[in-house]
């Protein structure tokens, strides 16, 4: 457990140093947009963290010892999703043995988003998404009559 946990840090460390959406814009707002910090019920916390390009990470952290089946939370992009890193990978101790599988974001009001995201979250762990590739919301053909 000793090596995996000493993998573990130098793996973050590195995640931490590659994706600039986690520090670029540390010195103001513009950088942290909350999905949820009001999830007392599930202890979850939500956040998206962007670069200057305006890359963005998807940040959702789970801390209570249950995980998470069909989680759901809003997010800003219509898109597929990809997990890029999960704290409970078998490979730094925990027992998955890969990543959530890439997701396609839905339509459905949650909170202020108009698109939502659905995955398994680990228990007392972290998931981080990012945008694998933007999908074009297409117009109904009775809305494109109105």
């Amino acid at each position: 457990m000793n090596a995996k946990m000493r993998r573990f840090t130098s793996q973050l460390n590195h995640f931490y140093k590659e994706h600039k959406e986690l520090w670029e814009i540390d010195d103001s707002f513009d950088g942290l947009e909350i999905i949820d910090a009001d999830n007392r019920d599930q202890s979850v916390l939500s956040m998206i963290r962007k670069n200057r390009k305006g890359d963005l990470l998807v940040c959702v952290f789970n801390m209570a010892p249950v995980e998470r089946k069909d989680f759901t939370i809003g997010v800003p992009i219509s898109a597929v999703y990809e997990e890029i890193w999960n704290t409970e990978l078998e490979e730094w101790g925990g027992v998955w043995k890969e990543h959530n599988p890439t997701v396609q974001s839905q339509d459905g009001l949650w909170k202020d988003y108009e698109q939502t995201l659905t995955f398994t979250l680990p228990a007392l762990g972290a998931s981080i998404w990012k945008v694998k590739r933007k999908v074009r919301k297409t117009k109904s053909k009775t809305s494109d009559k109105k």
